[in-house]
């Protein structure tokens, strides 16, 4: 049978399959898109706002909720810490004063040899405290 689709014979098989595959998935999706509301329920999907006059009530609603949750969480919470005793939950005792920090110890003063190499390793010491770049073979220079 010849088809009366224009072109449609010179397509090479893969592509007739592909076309094919194509149409099978289309008219799954539509068959998919058919399935009634309840389902889409029962897989815990929220409802969304027919109008924009109830688009805030069901949003403020849940805020609602987890408001009251959260601040009821908070009050259990804080009161749990005053009945165990725990001196952080209560910022009007009297805090220990900190100690001063110990000073850092000053580094070991480095010691040099009494020759050149020792006097060039002073020297890029020196330098390099400054900032000043140096090498040790530009001074030995």
């Amino acid at each position: 049978m010849r088809s009366t689709i224009s072109g449609y014979t010179a397509l090479p098989k893969a592509h007739k399959i592909s076309a094919t595959a194509v149409l099978v998935a289309a008219g799954a999706a539509v068959a998919l898109a058919a399935v009634p509301a309840t389902a889409a329920e029962t897989t815990g999907v929220k409802t969304v706002a027919q109008n924009a006059g109830s688009f805030g009530e069901t949003q403020q609603a849940e805020l609602d909720k987890a408001t009251d949750a959260a601040v009821a969480q908070a009050a259990t919470t804080a009161a749990a810490k005053v009945k165990a005793g725990d001196e952080r939950a209560n910022r009007s005792t009297e805090r220990a004063a900190l100690k001063p920090a110990a000073k850092p110890a000053a580094p070991a003063k480095k010691a040099y040899a009494d020759n050149l190499d020792g006097w060039i390793k002073q020297s890029m010491d020196i330098l390099s405290a400054k900032g000043i770049p140096a090498s040790y073979d530009g001074i030995k220079r």
